[in-house]
């Protein structure tokens, strides 16, 4: 049980006025204080309040307190692993999809080769953020009106590609073509364009 020092003088007080007056001498011992125990866990030191805004001052109704602001981070280099896309490399660096194709002069955001470098746009502000600009919307066409019925395969074409650049279907130009499967595409090889 712990006892203020204050409580012990009054208890020996107390005692002191309760003896009689005389020429006797009487020792009183007060015990030592009690030392607090340290505390433990994350003690971080003396309680600081955290800063608060200022308020705007009377008669100034249309005061506006300040906007917190962004800024984005730095550009950093990023070397294309195998699997990824511009979407997972986006979501690791809180960047957008087209603030990458933009900056890397990308033709299609959805074809980046392994080990392709790339310069990334790091923490891009959520107002600046752009993951649909660079995006073309998929074609519903499944035959080209009025165009060339073949196309010579050129460097990183796929179907897919292909497709976007005469806007129909990928199905529309694999179908139009049985028998050359898109794994083995090559490079100056002719494909079938499905025209209307």
């Amino acid at each position: 049980m712990q006892t203020s020092f204050v409580a012990l003088l009054a208890v020996a007080a107390s005692f002191a006025s309760a003896l009689p007056h005389g020429g006797g001498s009487y020792e009183v011992s007060i015990p030592e204080p009690i030392q607090p125990e340290p505390i433990k866990g994350d003690y971080k030191g003396a309680y600081k309040p955290k800063p608060t805004l200022p308020e705007p001052t009377k008669g100034d109704h249309n005061a506006t307190l300040p906007v917190p602001t962004c800024e984005d981070g730095k550009v950093k280099p990023h070397k294309v692993k195998l699997g990824e896309t511009l979407t997972t490399i986006a979501e690791k660096y809180d960047s957008g999809i087209c603030n990458i194709a933009k900056l890397n002069n990308l033709a299609d955001p959805n074809f980046i080769d392994p080990d392709q470098e790339l310069q990334i746009p790091t923490h891009v502000c959520e107002k600046e953020k752009d993951n649909t600009s660079c995006i073309k919307p998929e074609a519903t066409a499944t035959c080209v009106k009025d165009g060339k019925d073949s196309y010579i395969i050129k460097p990183k074409d796929t179907y897919t590609s292909v497709a976007q650049g005469l806007g129909i279907t990928t199905k529309s130009l694999e179908d139009a073509n049985p028998d050359a499967p898109a794994e083995k595409l090559q490079i100056g090889q002719e494909i079938k364009v499905p025209v209307c």
